[in-house]
């Protein structure tokens, strides 16, 4: 039996992949970065903020053309929606490594037919999720070379529709990691289409081009050469042992991006400065700072009392001030200051952004600072009596 054959026949996709790329459909993969819509367009900021209305509704539009076309004898599947997944903007510790074993690479007529997935917190193995997929028709033999994967394996296995809900109960809401994820997201976003179930909307992380940013001397990134590498004794093709090396490289690629952004979570000299003069001015003012701690992150720098942000000061990137909780035209009317200030981002809340260039420029806000010490700490006793009433 030929591979044509073995697959589903009578598929015709309504829209090409290429058409879909084109069009800009997939709002995840162009090289910049930067989110377009279905006319090539980036995206207005009017229609970032209400992506997920946009999204939703383009599938009421497939669902209404699938629904048009259920008469029909020829099956049709839309790229338009598998194409939607989510990157992932950071390096996360929790996460689940997934990998698919499918009948082909195409897939508006292939089927999954192996799902292995391991799940991971704090880099630890914790959790694995494995199952085979029955299908209806004859495993291609090329197939079966590749994966070691016979028809006996699936004779008794679940259905798709059977093993898709354990499998999203599996992931949760964690980041995904996959090698070449979009092979991966197209079979799975298409499989959960089909069978009625929400698309996943879980970030996802390519351990492909990590690969090839943290590795470029390799002479390609294909997992059997980075087992190789490494020197791993895991088999090929086989969905788990791929997870397996997948998270591997991924702890790898993690622990390089790591030494390279050492000092993105450090405390500078000015920000240590920031917090000694902020406790200055409340111990002055009689107040307890013990609860006080500084966080850095990767763009601020927080002052927090117990479990509450107390300040916030942007430290990293071109631009550095102190976000004030007021808003722009409130803050001029009540301070009449001269140091520079303007109104924050959109992203920021369009509230105040104040320039300080040195620490004690604080002083001038001390009103500011202990009105924000005391709402802190009443939120913080209140959430503090409420664990010890139900712990009594």
């Amino acid at each position: 039996m030929s591979n044509n054959q073995s697959c589903k026949s009578n598929y015709n996709k309504i829209i090409t992949t290429d058409d879909v790329d084109k069009n800009g459909i997939d709002l995840v993969e162009n090289k910049d970065v930067q989110k377009i819509n279905e006319n090539g367009q980036f995206l207005t900021e009017w229609e970032k903020e209400h992506q997920s209305e946009l999204l939703d509704d383009l599938f009421r539009v497939i669902d209404s053309i699938t629904e048009k076309d259920s008469n029909s004898t020829s099956y049709k599947r839309y790229p338009t929606v598998i194409h939607v997944f989510n990157r992932c903007g950071i390096m996360p510790s929790n996460y689940v490594v997934f990998d698919l074993e499918t009948t082909g690479l195409e897939f508006d007529f292939c089927d999954i037919i192996e799902i292995g997935a391991i799940k991971y917190i704090d880099h630890v193995e914790k959790e694995r999720f494995h199952s085979f997929v029955n299908i209806p028709y004859k495993i291609p033999l090329s197939i079966t070379d590749l994966t070691g994967i016979t028809d006996q394996m699936l004779s008794d296995a679940p259905s798709i529709s059977e093993v898709l809900p354990l499998f999203t109960k599996f992931i949760g809401d964690l980041p995904l990691i996959a090698h070449n994820r979009r092979f991966d997201m197209i079979f799975i976003q298409t499989a959960l289409f089909e069978n009625g179930y929400e698309r996943l909307f879980n970030e996802t992380i390519d351990t492909v081009k990590l690969a090839q940013k943290y590795l470029p001397q390799l002479v390609n990134h294909k997992l059997s050469v980075i087992k190789e590498y490494f020197n791993l004794d895991y088999s090929s093709h086989d969905s788990i042992s791929d997870c397996q090396v997948t998270s591997f490289l991924y702890k790898y690629c993690f622990d390089q991006y790591t030494v390279e952004h050492k000092n993105d979570y450090q405390l500078s000299d000015f920000d240590n400065a920031i917090f000694k003069t902020v406790c200055t001015i409340l111990n002055e003012k009689n107040y307890d700072t013990t609860l006080l701690k500084v966080s850095v992150g990767k763009n601020y720098v927080d002052i927090n009392f117990g479990y509450y942000q107390m300040l916030r000061f942007k430290r990293k990137g071109k631009l550095k001030y102190w976000l004030i909780d007021i808003d722009f035209n409130t803050f001029k009317k009540k301070y009449s200051t001269s140091i520079h200030h303007t109104i924050a981002s959109r992203s920021e809340g369009l509230i105040t952004r104040l320039f300080i260039e040195y620490p004690n420029q604080l002083y001038e806000f001390t009103d500011y600072i202990v009105s924000e010490y005391q709402v802190c700490k009443e939120n913080n006793d209140t959430y503090y009596n409420h664990v010890m009433n139900r712990i009594l």
